[in-house]
C-alpha cells in the first residue's frame, strides 16, 4: 500500500466533485474510474484494455451522440510503465 499514491488518488476524486458541483463548467459532467496499476507494466495495459472497452464504446465503435463520452488515460508514476499503456492506446490512435 503506498499512501502517496492514496492520496493523490483522492485529490483527484475531490477536484472532479468539486468541479461537478460548481458552475465552472456549465452543462458538462466529469465522470472517473480509476484503476491502479500496482507498478506493473501487464496490470496497467490490462486495465487500460478494460477502459477501452468501458460500455461497450471501443475505439472501432464510432456512435454519434448529442452528448459524447471522452475517455481518457492519464499516465502512471513510472515511465516503464507509462510507456506499455502508451504503446497500446498509439495502436488505437489514443493520446496518452
Amino acid at each position: 500500500f503506498n499512501i502517496v499514491s492514496f492520496v493523490r488518488m483522492l485529490a483527484v476524486i475531490y477536484t472532479i466533485e468539486t468541479i461537478n458541483n460548481s458552475s465552472f463548467l456549465p452543462g458538462v459532467r466529469l465522470g472517473y474510474h480509476i484503476c491502479d496499476t500496482c507498478c506493473h507494466a501487464s496490470k496497467a495495459i490490462q486495465s487500460a484494455e478494460h477502459l477501452l472497452e468501458f460500455n461497450n464504446t471501443g475505439p472501432g465503435q464510432c456512435e454519434l451522440k448529442q452528448n459524447p463520452k471522452v475517455k481518457t488515460i492519464i499516465g502512471a508514476r513510472y515511465s516503464e510503465v507509462s510507456i506499455s499503456v502508451a504503446r497500446l492506446l498509439s495502436l488505437y490512435l489514443v493520446p496518452q
